[in-house]
């Protein structure tokens, strides 16, 4: 690597960490003018990010892995891409939105089914975090809040996912925002119909949605009138920053391999709440929730 190219990675990662220190100051200047922004009486709904939060892990990451299995070296190909593209996000040269577009045209080109997902699926699941299904099953009975599964991934994904959840443990989302995709006959994926993004915006001819503006377009089509203070959000990092800046959040700490995002977001407590990924994440939750 030359010398240029070396300096330019540096600061497009001192970029990156300046602007998460800039909206850590935007979320804890925020939190003394509003007081209290989360009163765990007034709770209506929890928003559940999915990949890194519900999984440990990312289904992006198995399903380049699963239809680009060429070895090189020690890695698949399908892991040497999806680094390729999560280092070029923490530099600043690719946004989430685009690393997605890419991501889905990637898999679209070796013929990606609704199958490989059901496969993909079932390699993600060993990395479930059962005590945070637990605790939304229980927020969802005791509270009566309605729990909205939020994710840049595929809308597909999370309902296998939901009803993987009803046949074990009998718990649905009460509604899932996702990214959609087309598929043909044979299942294929043929496009993407609708993608959930970082903001609302258009890339590469592609009309994207902030989680957030999907958020409110749900709210109202379902008549749920909620403000902002009265719904909780669950993830596990920066990528979901607007939406931790503009309602009461828990930031899930990954213990195994964070990256510099997950670190530099978990040190500046970019969330109203701090849960350690271990054994007592539904008694960290719940202390939260119900006191």
């Amino acid at each position: 690597m030359g010398l240029k190219k070396a300096l330019q990675k540096r600061m497009h990662k001192a970029k990156l960490a300046g602007s998460i220190v800039k909206d850590s100051l935007v979320v804890n200047v925020k939190r003394p003018l509003k007081k209290r922004r989360f009163y765990a009486n007034e709770l209506k709904a929890v928003v559940v990010d999915m990949d890194g939060t519900i999984f440990r892990t990312d289904s992006s990451l198995e399903a380049l892995n699963l239809m680009f299995p060429e070895k090189i070296r020690d890695s698949t190909a399908g892991e040497l891409i999806y680094r390729k593209m999560i280092n070029s996000i923490i530099e600043g040269t690719m946004s989430i939105d685009e690393a997605m577009i890419k991501g889905t045209a990637l898999l679209k080109n070796r013929g990606f089914s609704i199958t490989d997902i059901k496969t993909v699926f079932e390699k993600v699941k060993p990395y479930l975090r059962t005590e945070l299904i637990e605790s939304l099953k229980e927020i969802q009975k005791e509270k009566n809040a309605k729990i909205i599964l939020a994710t840049f991934s595929s809308k597909k994904f999370g309902e296998m996912l939901e009803d993987y959840l009803f046949e074990s443990i009998g718990f649905r989302f009460d509604s899932i925002i996702g990214s959609e995709m087309e598929f043909n006959e044979e299942g294929k994926v043929i496009h993407l119909i609708k993608v959930v993004g970082m903001e609302s915006r258009e890339v590469e001819g592609k009309k994207i949605i902030s989680k957030f503006d999907a958020l409110q377009e749900l709210l109202k089509e379902k008549n749920w009138e909620f403000n902002l203070n009265q719904i909780l959000f669950i993830t596990d990092g920066y990528g979901d920053i607007e939406l931790i800046k503009k309602m009461p959040s828990i930031l899930i700490t990954n213990k195994e391999n964070p990256d510099l995002i997950q670190t530099v977001s978990t040190r500046l407590r970019m969330a109203d709440f701090i849960v350690k990924d271990d054994e007592k994440v539904k008694e960290q939750i719940h202390k939260i929730i119900f006191g």
